[in-house]
């Protein structure tokens, strides 16, 4: 009989499990943009170039001569270039439902294990997947979200643990980052540093044998202090393991110096404003409760929320980690220790089983509804309206002799049409139009601070593509200098200067 129970409470708990599992995927489905990002085609492009070219670090999109270019997404490119080839759009969109689902799953996974308790690990993981499904698109940063979170729980093992395969496992996360998506890989040794202050905490109070502490907060011992040491230094290695060598030190500086000339003009890259974003402010609300209450909480959480919180609020792009980080450790530290009362309904006698069923049954339901329902040419690329100017770029390449015009276009549509090999003014590559990384000269501050007519007499335009909601296209069709060449494409004009 005991057996049995046991055997029963076995097959439970993995129905149980899946029907999580299945929740979890179904929610990272609904919840993930089903659109190209703008970014995916500048991808796409350097791919085809390292193919062509090898790491050669100059640019090969534009139409300015002799700009250098920092390939940011070497290995990533090469790792998307044959989805996208196989498969196209839909391929690769299944392949970043993947990447969100085992983010969401580590998460899920990592609370359940600190508080044991599934329903509330379930409802944490769905507001996490909400609210980080907003940056969740086909572009390398939701790569990186998934190593981040990876190595955050790695490290942990490490400190808990002490044992030499999660020093190893670190290293790799650390290599792979560098290469995959170097401009983030200063968080790497980031994440490492609030153990670190733990740790020389822990050293000074036990050996002054300071108690000021205790009575707030948990500090915990390393298990092996010494592997934890050599495992950082070892991260702040790492890093020569790429192509970049020191500009993975010295390229984060560089870019500080032109946050607020050129960074803010660009949405990702604005300050977050707290009336704007409420669940942010909720969440600092929450973080500030819990560290002033009588709860006690691990030092090092603490750490993460101050530093986490203060990077997310920097700029927009960051609030992902914030919304991360915060939840789950907000998660783990009031929920921890909490216990569910045992609630008896009389009369009513409904079988676990029963219930996993019923959940099962739902969702293969649920399932069946968006295989009906799904449309795959929706994850294409937003044709001409107001998204990528797929059929104005056909244009260009059926009826211009487009590899030597001197062509304006506007900084969101540069991506794509580097990608169908059309030499752009500018595009998404922020860095390749600033003289401190190309060179040469600050192409994209002349964008953002130059008025159209210094900017015509600056770089000789000879064709100008805009869209009907830019300021650029009342000039243009205002103006006898400029012809109109192609039919209205819904959202996209290109000119000729007569003139030229």
């Amino acid at each position: 009989m005991v057996n049995k129970m046991k055997k029963d409470n076995k097959i439970t708990n993995i129905l149980t499990n899946i029907c999580i599992y299945v929740f979890i995927l179904l929610s990272n489905f609904f919840c993930i943009n089903k659109i190209l990002d703008s970014d995916l085609f500048f991808d796409l492009r350097s791919a085809k170039d390292i193919l062509t070219y090898g790491l050669d670090f100059k640019d090969h999109m534009s139409m300015h001569e002799g700009l250098k270019y920092l390939y940011h997404h070497w290995l990533y490119d090469l790792i998307i270039y044959p989805i996208f080839k196989l498969g196209g759009a839909p391929l690769l969109f299944i392949f970043f439902v993947i990447v969100f689902f085992l983010f969401s799953l580590l998460a899920y996974t990592f609370i359940n294990k600190h508080i044991n308790n599934k329903l509330i690990s379930l409802i944490s993981t769905i507001v996490l997947i909400y609210f980080t499904s907003i940056f969740y698109y086909p572009r390398v940063q939701s790569v990186s979200y998934l190593l981040m979170l990876l190595l955050f729980i790695i490290i942990n093992k490490l400190y808990e643990k002490g044992e030499i395969k999660y020093s190893v496992i670190s290293i790799l996360i650390s290599i792979f980052i560098v290469n995959i998506h170097f401009p983030m890989w200063i968080l790497v040794p980031v994440f490492f540093l609030p153990y670190i202050v733990q740790i020389i905490i822990k050293y000074i109070k036990d050996k002054y044998n300071i108690k000021l502490l205790d009575n707030k907060f948990i500090i915990e011992d390393c298990k092996s202090t010494k592997l934890f040491i050599i495992t950082f230094i070892m991260i702040l290695l790492s890093c020569f393991i790429s192509p970049y060598g020191i500009l993975n030190y010295t390229f984060g500086f560089k870019v500080m110096n032109y946050y607020s000339t050129v960074y803010g003009n660009i949405g990702e890259m604005k300050h977050v404003s707290l009336l704007s974003y409420p669940f942010v402010a909720l969440l600092l609300v929450i973080a500030l409760i819990l560290i002033v209450s009588k709860k006690k909480i691990k030092l090092y959480d603490l750490f993460y929320l101050l530093g986490l919180g203060l990077y997310g609020l920097m700029l927009y792009r960051n609030t992902v980690y914030l919304y991360t980080y915060f939840i789950i450790i907000l998660t783990i530290n009031i929920f921890s220790d909490f216990k569910f009362k045992n609630i008896k309904i009389k009369k009513l006698n409904v079988n676990e089983n029963v219930i996993v069923s019923t959940f099962i049954i739902m969702e293969i339901i649920a399932i069946g509804m968006i295989i009906n329902a799904l449309d795959f040419k929706t994850f294409e690329y937003g044709i001409d309206h107001g998204g990528e100017p797929v059929e104005t770029a056909d244009y260009i390449v059926n009826n211009l002799d487009y590899k030597n015009i001197r062509l304006y276009n506007e900084f969101a549509q540069g991506s794509y049409l580097a990608y169908r090999k059309i030499p752009v003014f500018i595009d998404s590559r922020v860095e390749v139009y600033l003289k401190e990384f190309n060179g040469k000269e600050d192409i994209m501050i002349d964008y953002f601070n130059m008025n159209f007519e210094e900017l015509v007499d600056k770089y000789q335009f000879n064709y100008y593509l805009v869209g009907k909601d830019s300021k650029k296209y009342k000039y243009l069709k205002d103006n006898d200098k400029y012809e109109l060449l192609n039919v209205e494409y819904g959202y996209y004009y290109l000119y000729k200067n007569k003139e030229a």
